[in-house]
């Protein structure tokens, strides 16, 4: 079966978060707040999802071991091939993680992760 192509002409956009009050004259305060705000609407430090600065951040850390990855090991062969290498990035992963290693490594092997699927994506599910 042939996997149709996704149309990724279009920019990518991130929308402002938290989003506008759908009725117009709505308060922010009388909404209730979206996760990692304050009472205004405001992102609270820290808080999930990240801020646009923090999403381009990852996006430019994932592309970078995305390259490194593409340099390194051969295309992927199959989907099982994808999943297999995308399970082996999550687990190393999650070894970090079990390990309670610094942000750093976790970091770099979330990126591994990301990596990994965005290869998929590309290498196996036709989105060009």
């Amino acid at each position: 079966m042939e996997t149709p192509p996704i149309d990724t002409s279009e920019s990518l956009t991130f929308e402002p978060w938290p989003p506008e009050p759908e009725a117009p004259g709505t308060d922010a305060a009388e909404r209730l707040p979206w996760p990692g705000t304050d009472a205004a609407g405001g992102l609270l430090e820290k808080s999930w999802p990240a801020g646009l600065e923090g999403q381009e951040a990852a996006l430019r850390l994932i592309a970078s071991e995305w390259a490194r990855a593409v340099e390194l090991a051969p295309p992927m062969k199959s989907l099982h091939d994808g999943v297999s290498r995308m399970r082996l990035e999550f687990d190393v992963l999650w070894e970090a993680i079990r390990r309670d290693e610094d942000i750093v490594t976790i970091r770099t092997a979330a990126a591994q992760v990301g990596a990994t699927a965005l290869r998929f994506l590309v290498e196996l599910c036709d989105v060009h």
